[in-house]
């Protein structure tokens, strides 16, 4: 982040509001509660503050492989495509392609939020019909199948050529949830999964057809540089 003169500010999740209440503790299991109240304090600060729309990221555990400047070209394009093609939520191809269009997930996420998030988030919450069919009970499983039973139109995008990393938990352990990411040329590309376990089949996606692909031009380089000037600053001149 480069933040420069402004001064973030750092929220607590929303836990007190009847209505955040009912509805996480209808979408969720007792593991994923305090990641659903995270999630939906996005909607409801926004909500209160009359935000026409924001971006939910997972800064705990994910990182775009890029410049500042880069990642917000990347958000630009994503805003405006969703914006001329009316898509009230838009995510990073985090799991969809890897689920077959079966799982739509939050990480990194533009929302439209005009949109009465609240409303349809109560009015389905308790349909034991959206949630048939999800393996994990979590707010992601619970929008999977708001896309598929309502009228929101929930979007999925990836960047040509991106670099990106989801730290779940030990990339070895857990190689199918803790990933590095490289879309490129149709593909979805996992090398970790292909390199070290010789996982070919499992590591080389195809990209599903509905996925949006955002391009800014992005070098091979341009992730190699950022892995070695942001992730291992201390490791730079050894290795050179």
């Amino acid at each position: 982040m480069v933040f420069e003169k402004s001064r973030p500010q750092f929220l607590k999740s929303c836990k007190s509001a009847p209505e955040m209440i009912h509805i996480v503790s209808h979408v969720t299991d007792e593991k994923w509660k305090n990641a659903g109240y995270a999630h939906l304090t996005t909607f409801w600060h926004a909500r209160q503050n009359g935000y026409p729309c924001f971006w939910n990221i997972d800064a705990d555990d994910t990182c775009i492989c890029l410049s500042p400047e880069r990642v917000c070209e990347i958000f630009h394009e994503v805003e405006q495509y969703a914006g001329v093609n009316q898509i009230d939520i838009m995510s990073l191809d985090m799991w969809y392609s890897r689920t077959g269009r079966y799982h739509w997930s939050f990480g990194i996420t533009y929302t439209n939020s005009t949109w009465d998030w609240f409303h349809i988030m109560k009015q389905y919450c308790e349909d034991e019909g959206l949630k048939s069919g999800q393996e994990v009970k979590n707010v992601d499983g619970y929008f999977s199948s708001l896309k598929e039973k309502t009228d929101l139109k929930a979007g999925t995008f990836y960047v040509e050529n991106m670099k990106f990393i989801h730290y779940a938990d030990d990339f070895f352990k857990r190689p199918f949830a803790s990933v590095f990411f490289h879309w490129k040329d149709g593909k979805l590309i996992l090398p970790i999964l292909i390199h070290c376990f010789g996982m070919e089949k499992e590591g080389l996606k195809p990209i599903v057809y509905d996925v949006v692909k955002i391009d800014i031009g992005v070098k091979d380089r341009e992730g190699t540089d950022f892995l070695m000037n942001y992730a291992l600053p201390h490791e730079r001149e050894r290795v050179h």
